[in-house]
């Protein structure tokens, strides 16, 4: 957890390479509690209230692939955007790709930003795509449990379809 002047951060990490993530309702559980608990101290402290105007979630996947030469392949699997076709079929497959996405949310509350790039892990070397996908939602009214239900809608609507 990072507290700063204006925000409240909590990572979901791995707790070792052998274990896990938590599920995300384990996660949302903790994450829950601990906004509660400063909730109770500013309160305590008669520091005012928690209003909470956005909220940002974002989901990390590494995505194995067979390396560079697949990488239009693999693209054209994980983003249905993407074709990979050209008109005289005179390039080869691309050997390398970044892509980012950014969609605006129904009812203009809120971006969606996709972020695909090519990785190498640092102990087997072996090649694997990131994708980040980033919710970032205004919360109205300014309010903790409007705030949890964003970061929820943020969560499921950023991970449809992924592997959790």
């Amino acid at each position: 957890v990072q507290i700063q002047k204006d925000a409240f951060f909590a990572n979901w990490l791995r707790p070792s390479k052998e274990a896990f993530y938590l599920p995300y309702a384990e996660r949302r559980r903790e994450f829950s509690e601990q906004l509660a608990q400063l909730d109770e101290f500013v309160r305590q402290e008669g520091l005012g209230q928690i209003e909470p105007t956005a909220c940002v979630v974002t989901y990390v996947n590494h995505i194995e692939f067979g390396g560079f030469e697949e990488i239009g392949r693999t693209l054209a699997r994980l983003l249905t955007c993407w074709t990979n076709e050209t008109s005289d079929d005179w390039l080869p497959d691309p050997d390398n790709a970044n892509v980012k996405l950014g969609f605006p949310m129904p009812e203009q509350a809120g971006r969606l930003n996709v972020a695909l790039m090519p990785v190498v892990q640092r102990g087997n070397k072996k090649h694997m795509l990131r994708l980040d996908l980033t919710a970032r939602r205004t919360v109205n009214p300014p309010e903790i449990a409007r705030a949890l239900e964003e970061i929820d809608l943020g969560m499921n609507g950023s991970c449809e379809g992924l592997p959790r």
